[in-house]
């Protein structure tokens, strides 16, 4: 493991058990996707299939061939399985803090971020567009989308924290991996950035796994967010464990800056109360425009 950072935390709750990590048994180009909820894993996971993996890859469900280490409603022993027979190179999520992981020097990781206000929204439609087999309380999508906004900055999904209710703090989950951002073999991405300059950024995920060939462009028609919605039935994540009332839904609009027209002055108003307390100014100026706001895009992989 690298030495500067061995897990030191536990995170479980109804959908994540951090625990599971600790059968883990990793290989030397395993890649690793780190994120929150809503910020872009599955659009980083299938660009990941596309560019590293072969063609009948792409037909699979993207769960299968991408899946969630530490999602507790997949029996353990079904990930484990799963993972050992893979004759390809893993692609593995997790929603984990770093401070819960095993970092490894000679994996890649990627971590993706996202505005939080969109996140909030982007799950807000999540737990209205839940199924039967939904694992948490549905309360904030069940409140008015301001109402809900208040409960998510306001309680805490897991133990000790103070936001995120009912998953966890996309502050929190920030913040452990920001403070690591140092480390080489972290690189971050950013679901602006993908909106924005799509080829650009899956030029960065290839560089970054070691690859420098030219992406075709019908590699980055592939990956666009519209056709991520049209082929819902592959790529929703977890679709076997009727997650979605709608899988199409889960996609379902991907819009920049959508907060902007749905939550209110008292909200956001409120938002920049908890943030300013939360995380330092540079990381939530980071999470709200991306880099391309920062300037250069190598200075959040590392590789300037």
């Amino acid at each position: 493991m690298h030495p500067e950072i061995t897990p030191n935390k536990e995170y479980v709750n109804n959908f994540m058990d951090s625990r599971l990590w600790a059968s883990f048994e990793p290989r030397d180009d395993d890649i690793i996707i780190c994120s929150p909820y809503k910020a872009g894993t599955t659009w980083l996971q299938r660009i990941c299939i596309l560019l590293l993996l072969d063609d009948d890859c792409r037909d699979k469900p993207l769960s299968d061939v991408s899946p969630w280490l530490d999602f507790r409603l997949r029996a353990s022993t079904v990930t484990s399985k799963l993972l050992n027979s893979m004759p390809h190179r893993r692609i593995i999520k997790t929603h984990c803090p770093l401070d819960g992981l095993p970092i490894y020097d000679h994996l890649t990781y990627f971590y993706i971020g996202r505005d939080p206000r969109d996140i909030y929204v982007s799950m807000y439609y999540q737990l209205r567009n839940m199924g039967v087999s939904r694992p948490l309380s549905m309360a904030p999508g069940e409140l008015s989308i301001d109402a809900g906004f208040a409960m998510w900055l306001t309680e805490g999904g897991l133990e000790g924290e103070k936001d995120g209710y009912p998953y966890f703090s996309v502050f929190n989950h920030a913040l452990s991996f920001w403070r690591a951002r140092h480390i080489k073999n972290l690189n971050f991405f950013h679901f602006s950035d993908f909106k924005r300059n799509l080829g650009r950024e899956m030029e960065r995920v290839l560089e970054a796994t070691g690859g420098c060939a030219e992406i075709a462009d019908s590699l980055v028609r592939l990956a666009q967010f519209d056709q991520m919605k049209s082929n819902a039935d592959l790529l929703a994540p977890e679709v076997g464990y009727n997650m979605w009332r709608s899988n199409e839904d889960f996609f379902r609009s991907g819009e920049l800056g959508q907060w902007q027209h749905k939550l209110s002055r008292a909200s956001i108003d409120l938002y920049y109360h908890i943030v300013g307390d939360r995380i330092p100014t540079e990381l939530a100026n980071w999470l709200e425009n991306g880099t391309s706001i920062a300037g250069d895009p190598k200075v959040f992989s590392h590789r300037a």
